[in-house]
């Protein structure tokens, strides 16, 4: 594996300028997730210095795409952190972000094949939320958010 590019981008350049570069040395992964060559935070999100500014790549993108992000998050599709193909982020509150993350399982514990297990089987009527809770370990409310599609 190549060694990933230091996270700052020269002073003076304008955010198209900087994406630039970031995107000059990004690959495409197999399932389609834009990857740039950088650092990344502790939890895999790709980061950068700008003009003195440190931040996601991804809030870099969709602020280049015209969103005004206060108070908002960026959000992927994708579910892989270290993705900036603007097709696989999308803007939401911390709320929703959670209820998108408890939807697909991320936050429990569980898969996106366990969420749409849960979803399957408890709309056989022969399952009750509590039931399938038992099942799968994790809490009646958690199971609620699974089967209610609360996101996604």
């Amino acid at each position: 594996m190549t060694q990933k590019r230091h996270t700052r981008i020269a002073k003076g350049l304008s955010l198209e300028q900087a994406l630039c570069i970031i995107l000059s040395d990004a690959h495409v992964t197999p399932e389609g997730c834009l990857v740039p060559n950088i650092c990344t935070d502790t939890q895999g999100y790709p980061m950068v210095t700008i003009n003195y500014r440190y931040s996601q790549v991804s809030r870099l993108i969709m602020e280049y795409a015209g969103y005004d992000l206060t108070g908002l998050c960026v959000c992927h599709t994708c579910d892989n952190p270290s993705c900036i193909f603007p097709a696989h982020l999308f803007v939401g509150t911390q709320n929703e972000n959670i209820i998108d993350a408890v939807s697909k399982g991320r936050m429990i514990g569980l898969t996106k094949s366990q969420s749409d297990e849960i979803r399957d089987l408890y709309s056989t009527g022969e399952y009750s939320q509590r039931r399938l809770a038992s099942m799968f370990g994790v809490k009646q409310p958690s199971i609620s958010l699974i089967i209610n599609y609360k996101s996604h």
